[in-house]
């Protein structure tokens, strides 16, 4: 993934008697991704409507998970809000990358893309080994059994 352009965003500030509260809104960007079917390069705006983190003053005696307290740097009076611009951008990525739905892929075969032509590739047979086959015959022969236990 590689970013392609800046990062924009409305940010705003708030000071409390606890700590700083920051509100993002609007964030986008676009960035450049590799499709995981076809391996072609291709760009998406990410975007995310809007997010907020406080950052204490002081330490907090009840927490529920440390991970998700944040302080203000007292020596400098300075917060720094970049980690939670970078968390907030990759919570908004694809899971799967792919340059679109219709997207074809590559061929398992040759390797050919099937997006821009076809291969020669006889396709593949569906496997029909059946691991779990066996638990059907197992319910069948227990269902057969109850049943002559009933009569």
């Amino acid at each position: 993934v590689k970013a392609i352009s800046p990062v924009s965003t409305k940010v705003t500030f708030m000071k409390m008697t606890e700590g700083i509260h920051v509100y993002i809104q609007n964030m986008q960007a676009k960035f450049e991704f590799v499709c995981t079917k076809c391996s072609q390069k291709f760009k998406k705006d990410i975007e995310s409507g809007e997010s907020e983190r406080i950052y204490y003053f002081e330490e907090q005696q009840e927490v529920n998970d440390i991970f998700d307290i944040y302080y203000v740097d007292i020596k400098n009076m300075s917060i720094d809000i970049l980690e939670f611009i970078r968390q907030e951008i990759i919570l908004h990525f694809p899971p799967i990358p792919v340059c679109s739905n219709s997207c074809k892929g590559l061929c398992p075969t040759c390797g050919a893309d099937l997006n821009d032509s076809s291969c020669e590739c006889s396709p593949e047979e569906p496997k029909t080994e059946k691991p779990l086959a066996i638990l059907k015959t197992l319910y069948n022969a227990k269902a057969s059994s109850t049943e002559e236990k009933d009569r």
